[in-house]
C-alpha cells in the first residue's frame, strides 16, 4: 500500500481569524406519561409536514450568503443557521422553525435554477461559475441521452470483477429501475439535466 502526502505552508491556505462554533443546543422534547396513540403520531406527522422547513431556510442561507458583503457571517445567515439547528431537531422537540418575514425570500441568484422564481445574476464565483458551466451542460437528460457509444467511451476495465459476467442482467435490471424514477422524480421537478 503507497500512502500519498502532501504538505503546504502556503499562507494564503491558513485562515486568518477562527470562528468559535455556535451553540446548537436542542430545546427540550416533550416526555408522555402514556403509550402513544395513533391519533398522536397522525398529530406528529402532520406537524411534520406543515412545519418542516429545512429547505425553506437553506436556501434563503444560500440567497443571504450570496448577496451579503459579509457573505456566511452575516446578520442573517447567523440568525439561518440557529433557526435551521431548531428544523433538524423539530422531528424530536415538536419545535417548529418560526422564519421571520425580513428572512424570507423574494428574488434567487441565477445558478439556483428556480425558473417559477424572480431571479438576479450572481456575480459571487458560483455565479460566475454556473454560466461558465451552464452552456457546457447538455440540455437533454443525460439519462435519456446515455447511449452505448458514451458508455465505451468511460468504460473502465480495471473495474471488472471476476465473474462479472453473472451480474451484468440484475445490474441492467437495477440501473433501468434507478432511470426511470430519477427520471420521472426531475421531470416531476422540472428539472432538465443531472448536472
Amino acid at each position: 500500500m503507497v500512502i500519498s502526502t502532501f504538505i503546504s505552508w502556503d499562507p494564503e491556505l491558513i485562515p486568518s481569524k477562527q470562528i468559535r462554533p455556535m451553540d446548537y443546543s436542542p430545546a427540550t422534547t416533550t416526555t408522555l406519561d402514556h403509550e402513544v396513540t395513533i391519533q398522536e403520531v397522525e398529530e406528529y406527522f402532520t406537524n411534520y409536514l406543515v412545519n418542516d422547513r429545512l429547505g425553506i431556510i437553506a436556501n434563503a442561507h444560500t440567497v443571504f450568503a450570496d448577496r451579503q458583503p459579509s457573505k456566511a457571517m452575516s446578520s442573517q445567515c447567523l440568525e439561518l443557521a440557529k433557526l435551521f439547528s431548531i428544523a433538524v431537531d423539530f422531528p424530536k422537540t415538536g419545535v417548529p422553525a418560526e422564519i421571520p418575514q425580513e428572512l424570507r425570500i423574494k428574488e434567487y441568484p441565477d445558478f439556483m435554477e428556480k425558473p417559477d422564481k424572480s431571479t438576479y445574476q450572481s456575480y459571487s464565483i458560483i455565479g460566475k461559475l454556473f454560466r461558465e458551466v451552464k452552456d457546457l451542460a447538455p440540455n437533454e437528460c443525460s439519462i435519456k441521452s446515455f447511449t452505448r457509444v458514451k458508455l465505451k467511451r468511460f468504460y473502465d476495465s480495471d473495474m471488472e470483477v471476476d465473474r462479472y459476467e453473472d451480474y451484468v442482467d440484475d445490474a441492467f435490471f437495477h440501473k433501468s429501475n434507478y432511470d426511470y424514477k430519477l427520471g420521472n422524480l426531475m421531470d416531476y421537478h422540472g428539472i432538465k439535466t443531472e448536472v
